[in-house]
């Protein structure tokens, strides 16, 4: 009988891995998408063609910020798909799809050593009198491999650092699981224990930031399955060794770096403040429930950027009423972990998985590829509540509602492939379900700018797209980059730039400091009336200046870009090395920044200081990764040193250099 339950057991994971390459497969077909163009087409990092060393070690270093650390295997990733299928999004796509069917694996061999554990630490008490562990693992880890909610972890190329890191994640808790169980029968020592944990949590970090929450997950499991029982069934001096050296020392260490970078000049421009977003992320993490076990195609997108802020607690209203469901939930789960621990485990995976990203972090509100793991949490405790710890409904019903959610996930997953199977469809589909969407407007009103696309009766669409813009640069939350778009387009055009635009862009500037993605806009602003096409009036721009300047908390990238409008537009040399020189004070790792400090006291004869700040980023180019960047410059200096002829290194960047992810 349990040879037979096993051949039907690894027939249904089969199956499902089958189901989901078939449903995912017109996706593929899809281009890149939002932050791809940074970590992947713009990244000239990873873009690996000989296979040296050198290469290999630049495409592991290639994370486009200098405000995360590391990402090393994940970017790696990138370069070895860039050296065997070029640039091709077919290629990396495929590459994601191939991680996600592997991760299915893995949740199955998983979910089969966790339910083995709690038959041995807890007996079949708790479980269903007919429950089957493989069957179980396998039904569990179909569904969780269609789940709609995960299509962006697959077809969202730069999300492969989500789903990798993931990866290591799913392989540290069956490696941690299968360890304990051989420790707990006398077969292993508690050293593989550690092994497991710590390999796996290495690997997973440095993928992504996300996979320090593994010892978080195996706690879990010690507390609620297993009881942190030794072999004699006492409490296990070992176990807390283990969690007081991965958990409680890693977690003091992190909340001591968070207070110092929340709210610094390196963290995430923002329009809330952290008790406002830890209000909305209550709302979001019960939205994340209902998309994940009860999706709707017209509620599952890549934006989510149209979220309302809460502003207390009654605005809205159903920000008190997501809190107490959380907290009524968390509760539940305390009460119920004697008598249904899987149904415990699964919320507190659940609302774990989120602590990251849904606490005072000031990330984005809300991306679903952040439910990858946590949504297998969701899965685990709705089996509990309906068949594994409860004998109140009849299998043969069980298995035929399984079999309806798994052909509703598979058709809605498959819709939303067809969706991305090409950029076109994907950015009106998009737009079309998120009308408040800044972002999503923003990118649809973008394509029809830069895709020459035209109307039904041969007119051109640029101006239903720069109508878009104006429209759209009034909704909730957007920012300067529509103004900066609707103005820089115009003056290409050589159509008339309205002062409204102006006006509102310098009022958004004003109200909150300004991101990344202002840098940039300012960036291309610089540029417009360097190339003489916005005319020759830049009061507007010093004003626009004036407001983005007057926040105490400035980015490097804004220094950056405000000494390219002292040098080239104002011809404020003293300025621009003043600001400069901030820039590099501000963030000193960034060659980039460095570099162009360089070119300045180039320009301007301060060879002493040239030499200086060479010296520098010399002592930071490891293995000689930067050597196309320095190298030009050392020749520079020589040269201008031997005959003071000018002779300035051609820039590869604007003043602004590598701007930084958000």
């Amino acid at each position: 009988m349990n040879r037979t339950r096993n051949i039907i057991a690894y027939g249904l994971i089969l199956a499902g891995l089958v189901t989901c390459a078939a449903i995912y497969s017109s996706g593929l077909h899809g281009g890149f998408i939002y932050d791809d163009f940074s970590f992947i087409v713009g990244n000239h990092s990873i873009e690996v063609t000989t296979g040296s060393l050198k290469e290999w070690l630049l495409a592991a270093m290639a994370f486009p910020s200098g405000a995360h650390q590391g990402r090393w295997l994940g970017m790696l990733s990138f370069g070895l798909n860039h050296f065997l299928t070029g640039m091709e999004p077919y290629g990396f796509k495929l590459t994601n799809l191939a991680i996600h069917l592997f991760n299915g694996g893995l949740v199955f061999l998983m979910l089969r050593a966790l339910f083995d554990v709690h038959v041995m630490a807890l007996g079949r008490n708790n479980l269903r009198r007919q429950f089957d562990g493989s069957l179980a693992a396998a039904v569990l880890a179909s569904l969780w491999l269609v789940l709609p909610i995960n299509l962006t972890a697959v077809l969202y190329v730069s999300q492969r650092l989500e789903s990798l890191s993931t990866t290591f994640i799913f392989l540290g808790l069956w490696w941690y699981l299968r360890a304990r169980i051989a420790h707990l029968q006398h077969r292993r020592s508690f050293a593989h224990v550690w092994l497991a944990l710590i390999t796996s949590t290495v690997l997973g970090v440095l993928t992504k930031e996300s996979a320090v929450l593994l010892p978080l997950y195996t706690a879990a499991i010690e507390v609620i399955v297993i009881g942190g029982r030794s072999r004699e069934g006492r409490w296990h001096r070992q176990v807390l060794s283990l969690y007081g050296c991965l958990l409680v020392v890693p977690l003091l260490a992190g909340l001591f770096w968070l207070h110092g970078w929340i709210d610094g000049t390196r963290t995430y421009g923002r329009a809330f403040n952290i008790p406002e977003r830890l209000m909305t992320e209550s709302r979001v993490l019960i939205d994340y429930m209902r998309w994940t076990l009860a999706p709707s195609l017209d509620a599952l997108t890549l934006y989510h950027d149209d979220i309302e802020i809460s502003r207390g607690l009654l605005k809205p209203a159903t920000t008190i009423s997501a809190i107490a469901a959380i907290f009524t939930l968390l509760g539940v789960a305390a009460w119920q972990r004697s008598q249904r621990p899987l149904f415990s485990l699964g919320i507190i995976w659940f609302f774990g998985g989120h602590l990251l990203t849904a606490t005072v972090i000031p990330l984005m509100l809300a991306f679903e590829h952040r439910n990858y793991f946590p949504s297998l949490g969701l899965l685990l405790a709705a089996g509990s509540l309906l068949y594994f710890e409860s004998n109140r409904i009849r299998g043969r019903i069980i298995i035929l509602a399984a079999g309806c959610l798994f052909v509703f996930y598979s058709f809605t997953t498959a819709l939303r492939a067809q969706e991305w199977s090409d950029p076109l469809r994907l950015v009106m589909a998009e737009a079309s379900k998120r009308p408040r969407s800044p972002d999503a407007q923003f990118a649809r009103a973008n394509l029809l700018l830069s895709s020459n696309l035209h109307g039904p009766d041969g007119r051109s669409m640029a101006d239903d797209a720069l109508l878009a813009l104006d429209n759209a640069r009034q909704l909730p939350g957007a920012g300067m980059l529509f103004e900066q778009r609707l103005i820089t387009t115009n003056a290409n055009l050589h159509l008339p730039i309205e002062q409204k635009w102006w006006d509102s862009l310098i009022e958004k500037l004003t109200l909150r400091p300004p991101n990344a993605s202002d840098a940039r806009s300012l960036s291309n602003l610089n540029g417009c009336f360097i190339d003489k096409l916005c005319g020759e009036d830049t009061t507007p721009l010093k004003k626009a200046y004036a407001a983005a300047m007057s926040h105490d908390s400035k980015r490097a990238t804004l220094y950056s870009v405000h000494a390219e409008f002292a040098w080239r537009i104002l011809d404020d040399k003293e300025m621009a090395e003043s600001d400069i020189r901030h820039a590099v004070a501000v963030a000193p790792s960034d060659l980039n920044g460095r570099r162009n400090l360089v070119i300045l006291l180039l320009a301007t004869n301060q060879f002493d200081d040239a030499r200086k700040e060479l010296k520098i980023m010399r002592n930071q180019n490891w293995f000689g990764f930067f050597d196309g960047l320095i190298d030009p410059l050392e020749k520079a200096l020589k040269e201008r040193e031997a005959n003071g002829v000018r002779s300035e290194p051609e820039s590869e960047t604007s003043a602004s250099g590598k701007q930084d992810h958000e």
